[in-house]
């Protein structure tokens, strides 16, 4: 499943009940890809909403992954000790399939 993330996560990522169950349904097995090349800003708000997703993924043995972030999101993960936590990918190392 990927998703397109616009200037901010926060918008992008509108994790109501429903979008969350779509998410984490057990029955399915594929990894969520978040597209992040054009976020442009991300705080603690945009993390908040990431982090119990990324949560709930990994404990289904799935993996929430943000792809071409840009100086941003990345900062704001380093300066939260979060940066480990995510699977990051550019294009130079995205996988296929």
């Amino acid at each position: 499943m990927s998703i397109a993330s616009p200037s901010l996560i926060p918008s992008a990522l509108i994790v109501n009940s429903r979008m969350t169950a779509e998410l984490l349904d057990p029955r399915v097995s594929r990894d969520v890809e978040v597209e992040s090349s054009e976020t442009t800003s991300c705080d603690s708000s945009g993390l908040c909403l990431l982090l119990p997703v990324q949560r709930d993924l990994n404990a289904a043995g799935r993996r929430l992954c943000l792809v071409n972030p840009v100086r941003a999101p990345l900062r704001l993960l380093d300066l939260s000790s979060t940066r480990q936590l995510f699977d990051i990918r550019t294009c130079s190392s995205t996988l296929d399939g």
